[in-house]
């Protein structure tokens, strides 16, 4: 994706959903589910202002946060990321 975000503002692209089980082997349900939970996503570019987040990390944060660009590219502000995964 070709864009520069501006000031304060993120672009990300969304992970491949991990498939969960349970200890006895079945697959949680994802789909249907009524919790909005927070997702990963990888930072692709990052606006001017930004301070905290830096390029490739991958970061947690709410999709009602997000504005989408595409199917799998979003913008964000940094004040919204809940938080930064450890690699």
């Amino acid at each position: 994706m070709n864009m520069k975000p501006m000031n304060e503002y993120i672009l990300m692209k969304e992970l491949p959903k991990k498939q969960q089980r349970t200890k006895g082997g079945l697959f949680y349900p994802n789909s249907g589910s009524s919790m909005n939970l927070p997702e990963v996503y990888q930072v692709i570019r990052i606006g001017s202002q930004v301070k905290q987040v830096y390029e490739s990390d991958n970061i947690l944060c709410h999709d009602l946060d997000c504005v989408p660009l595409d199917d799998k590219h979003f913008v964000i502000k940094e004040s919204d990321v809940l938080g930064i995964m450890e690699k």
